[in-house]
Protein backbone atom coordinates (compact mmCIF):
# COMPACT_ATOMS: atom_id res chain seq x y z
CA UNK A 1 0.00 0.00 0.00
CA UNK A 2 3.07 2.43 0.58
CA UNK A 3 3.92 2.26 -3.09
CA UNK A 4 0.87 3.09 -4.33
CA UNK A 5 0.16 6.14 -2.70
CA UNK A 6 3.32 7.90 -5.09
CA UNK A 7 2.07 6.18 -7.79
CA UNK A 8 -1.59 7.64 -7.23
CA UNK A 9 0.11 11.28 -6.73
CA UNK A 10 2.27 10.86 -9.90
CA UNK A 11 -1.11 10.47 -11.76
CA UNK A 12 -2.65 13.16 -9.66
CA UNK A 13 0.26 15.94 -11.05
CA UNK A 14 0.51 14.55 -14.94
CA UNK A 15 -3.75 14.95 -14.50
CA UNK A 16 -3.54 18.33 -13.72
CA UNK A 17 -0.89 19.33 -15.73
CA UNK A 18 -2.42 17.45 -18.62
CA UNK A 19 -5.53 19.37 -17.85
CA UNK A 20 -3.89 22.58 -17.83
CA UNK A 21 -2.17 22.38 -21.37
CA UNK A 22 -5.62 21.13 -22.71
CA UNK A 23 -7.26 24.24 -21.21
CA UNK A 24 -4.36 26.65 -22.67
CA UNK A 25 -5.08 25.03 -26.11
CA UNK A 26 -8.98 25.06 -26.65
CA UNK A 27 -8.06 29.08 -25.19
CA UNK A 28 -5.98 29.73 -27.85
CA UNK A 29 -7.98 28.03 -29.97
CA UNK A 30 -10.85 30.03 -29.28
CA UNK A 31 -9.20 33.15 -28.95
CA UNK A 32 -7.88 32.39 -33.18
CA UNK A 33 -11.28 31.96 -34.42
CA UNK A 34 -12.31 34.72 -33.02
CA UNK A 35 -9.53 36.73 -34.07
CA UNK A 36 -9.80 35.26 -37.51
CA UNK A 37 -13.02 37.62 -38.44
CA UNK A 38 -16.50 38.30 -38.58
CA UNK A 39 -18.32 34.75 -36.71
CA UNK A 40 -21.48 33.53 -38.66
CA UNK A 41 -24.21 32.59 -36.32
CA UNK A 42 -22.74 28.57 -36.59
CA UNK A 43 -19.51 29.52 -35.21
CA UNK A 44 -20.62 31.40 -32.14
CA UNK A 45 -23.36 28.35 -31.46
CA UNK A 46 -20.47 25.96 -31.96
CA UNK A 47 -18.27 28.11 -29.36
CA UNK A 48 -21.08 28.58 -26.76
CA UNK A 49 -22.04 24.67 -27.44
CA UNK A 50 -18.50 23.33 -26.42
CA UNK A 51 -17.94 25.73 -23.07
CA UNK A 52 -21.57 24.65 -21.69
CA UNK A 53 -20.87 20.83 -22.39
CA UNK A 54 -17.25 21.72 -21.10
CA UNK A 55 -19.46 22.46 -17.89
CA UNK A 56 -21.79 19.90 -17.90
CA UNK A 57 -18.65 17.29 -18.04
CA UNK A 58 -17.18 18.39 -15.07
CA UNK A 59 -20.85 18.97 -13.10
CA UNK A 60 -21.75 15.04 -13.96
CA UNK A 61 -18.17 13.82 -13.49
CA UNK A 62 -17.55 15.49 -10.02
CA UNK A 63 -21.20 14.53 -8.53
CA UNK A 64 -20.46 10.70 -9.65
CA UNK A 65 -17.38 11.23 -8.15
CA UNK A 66 -18.83 12.62 -4.65
CA UNK A 67 -21.53 10.08 -5.13
CA UNK A 68 -18.89 7.09 -5.38
CA UNK A 69 -17.45 8.33 -2.34
CA UNK A 70 -20.33 8.37 -0.47
CA UNK A 71 -20.60 4.97 -1.04
CA UNK A 72 -17.57 3.98 -0.22
CA UNK A 73 -18.04 5.54 3.57
CA UNK A 74 -20.83 3.45 3.37
CA UNK A 75 -19.10 0.18 2.75
CA UNK A 76 -17.11 -2.12 5.53
CA UNK A 77 -13.80 -1.77 3.65
CA UNK A 78 -10.60 -0.01 4.94
CA UNK A 79 -8.63 1.44 2.48
CA UNK A 80 -5.58 0.58 4.56
CA UNK A 81 -6.26 -2.56 4.28
CA UNK A 82 -7.96 -3.15 0.71
CA UNK A 83 -7.73 -1.59 -2.74
CA UNK A 84 -11.51 -2.38 -3.18
CA UNK A 85 -12.64 1.62 -2.26
CA UNK A 86 -9.96 2.91 -4.94
CA UNK A 87 -11.68 0.45 -7.61
CA UNK A 88 -15.01 1.60 -6.81
CA UNK A 89 -14.28 5.36 -7.13
CA UNK A 90 -13.06 4.65 -10.22
CA UNK A 91 -16.42 2.77 -11.35
CA UNK A 92 -18.49 5.90 -10.72
CA UNK A 93 -16.22 8.12 -12.37
CA UNK A 94 -16.51 5.71 -15.56
CA UNK A 95 -19.95 6.12 -15.03
CA UNK A 96 -19.90 9.46 -14.55
CA UNK A 97 -17.89 9.90 -18.17
CA UNK A 98 -20.33 7.50 -19.88
CA UNK A 99 -22.95 9.61 -18.71
CA UNK A 100 -21.82 12.54 -20.08
CA UNK A 101 -21.41 10.95 -23.13
CA UNK A 102 -24.14 9.24 -23.76
CA UNK A 103 -26.10 13.19 -23.25
CA UNK A 104 -23.88 14.17 -25.64
CA UNK A 105 -24.62 11.61 -28.05
CA UNK A 106 -28.43 11.88 -27.25
CA UNK A 107 -28.03 15.64 -27.92
CA UNK A 108 -26.63 15.73 -31.02
CA UNK A 109 -28.65 13.50 -32.74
Amino acid sequence: MKQFLPFMVMILILGIVSMTIVNLLNYNLKKRIIDAGPLDETAVKLLEKLSAAHVLKWAIVFFTGGLGLVVIELLPFSATESLIPYGLEAIFLAMGFLIYYLTLKNNRL
